[in-house]
């Protein structure tokens, strides 16, 4: 077999595959012998026809026609081979020659990967939240503490903010009464915003015994009146912060030990958003640079493969889809929308770290893949011969190799970006690798230990809200791949 290619415009390849006779009759005589299992003459036993008989039977065109219908897929697989070539879609396929007789030429057009010409990822600056703790964070984090202690104290009052009402509810429309929402002695904080949007408004001023009618345009359903009979007002009484607090929420004897392990565990939060934010700002900035849309084909395949992710996973759940769907808030449509949106996103991610790749000269050597493989033998634990077996047989070792392209140019990225936070103080970027490291220590350490640890109250973080406001807006989706 012959083969030659030609780079046509808008990122196609044309390639020419010759076959010559001598394998076109081999292919020829495999497909009488696979015929012969399945064909049916008359006046013979299934699978007893000989060879000669099928074949004057069937005719030599038909029996051609057959061989090429496997020959040519087989033969172009072998020849984006040996071309090396990155094909996206299926071929278009042009016999020029052999559909009858003779040797086979064929030519195929497919499109490939667009390796496009990127400039300016040079110059990417990305700044981020800053990574270490404030007085406001670590006092928010004792104040959240000091809830879980807090009492109730019943007050003749007028209710405010942060009050907790006891209080009777009914709901009307249309002058019957919805059950949905009539509810008798209701616990709410007013101002959590966990009944209607107005209804905070309105329950801020009231006391006990007090009558309390409005029209709610929010209401579940549309609109409808909402009666609020309120029974009792409470005021929450905070905990004093002293060292018997710390003992009361943590296993610390002071309140210093506990603001010093507040502040190791809001600085660890802080800093694995900001490196979060880092990789995810420089991708962005990145793709901005891709003179190239994203093709429709990758993008399709890529969104087929979320879509089956994220049906294998519901499904594992033990939910069907369309509740899955319910509690999510969504439609198909828009499930569907979201999957495509974020699989556009990713493919060009890649699309931008390959043109990197390919203007930096970055490379990937057997000796890396040889790593990979080991890498995932042992997560699959699974001998490594079998895996490099798996990963041929199923032809994923270009995939393997692009995604190592892929992930060894991001890291190259991520050391030349010029890193500061919101105030404009520049940042090093080993403090990441310096957290990573201090995470794996403190693995190892509980790993080997024999002593029973103390235990921190970092699993008491408001996490939610120990990030500022600004900090809450990253992307994330809601479909993962």
């Amino acid at each position: 077999m012959q083969t030659s290619s030609t780079t046509l415009e808008d990122y196609k390849v044309k390639l020419v595959v010759e076959v010559d006779e001598a394998d076109l009759k081999a292919a020829e005589e495999e497909t009488v012998r696979h015929l012969v299992r399945e064909v049916k003459v008359p006046g013979f036993r299934p699978g007893k026809v000989p060879p000669r008989v099928l074949a004057q039977r069937l005719g030599h065109k038909a029996i051609r026609t057959e061989a090429l219908r496997d020959l040519i897929p087989k033969t172009y697989n072998e020849a984006i081979e040996i071309e090396q070539i990155d094909a996206i879609d299926s071929p278009a396929i042009d016999i020029k020659e052999g559909e009858e007789s003779g040797r086979l030429v064929y030519e195929a057009t497919v499109a490939i990967r667009p390796i496009a010409d990127i400039s300016g990822y040079e110059n990417i600056k990305v700044e981020v939240p800053s990574p270490v703790a404030t007085d406001e964070d670590i006092q928010h984090q004792i104040d959240h503490l000091r809830e879980q202690l807090a009492t109730l104290v019943e007050v003749d009052r007028e209710s405010k903010v942060g009050d907790v009402l006891t209080l009777d509810m009914k709901g009307v429309r249309d002058g019957e009464q919805l059950d949905d929402l009539t509810v008798e002695d209701f616990v709410y904080e007013v101002g959590k915003g966990g009944l209607m949007e107005a209804a905070d408004e309105v329950l801020v001023g009231v006391k006990a015994g007090d009558d309390i009618e409005y029209d709610s345009k929010e209401a579940p359903g549309g609109e409808a009146t909402i009666f609020f009979h309120i029974k009792v007002v409470r005021e929450k009484v905070l905990p004093e912060v002293n060292d018997e607090f710390a003992k009361d929420v943590s296993e610390f004897d002071t309140i210093q030990e506990l603001r010093d392990d507040l502040v190791e565990q809001i600085n660890k939060q802080k800093l694995s958003f900001a490196e979060m934010s880092f990789k995810e700002k420089m991708l962005d900035q990145l793709i901005e640079l891709l003179p190239i849309d994203a093709p429709e084909v990758l993008v399709k395949e890529a969104t087929a493969r979320k879509l089956q992710s994220a049906i294998s996973q519901v499904s594992q759940m033990g939910i069907k889809m369309d509740r899955y769907l319910q509690l999510l808030g969504q439609n198909e449509d828009e499930f569907v929308a979201q999957a495509e949106e974020i699989a556009k996103k990713e493919v060009l991610r890649d699309l931008a770290l390959l043109a990197v790749a390919a203007k930096e000269k970055i490379t990937v050597d057997e000796l890396e893949i040889d790593n990979e493989l080991v890498k995932l033998a042992e997560q699959m634990n699974t001998p490594i011969a079998q895996v490099r077996e798996i990963f041929e047989k199923q032809d994923r070792m270009t995939d393997l190799k692009m995604q190592k392209k892929i992930d060894k140019t991001f890291e190259w990225l991520l050391g030349g970006v010029e890193l500061s936070d919101t105030e404009g103080h520049k940042l090093d970027k080993s403090i990441f690798k310096d957290n990573a490291d201090e995470d794996n220590e403190k693995t190892f350490a509980l790993n080997d230990s024999k002593k029973e640890d103390k235990t921190s109250v970092s699993g008491n973080l408001d996490s939610e809200d120990t990030l500022e406001s600004d900090e809450k807006d990253s992307d994330v989706g809601g479909i993962e791949e």
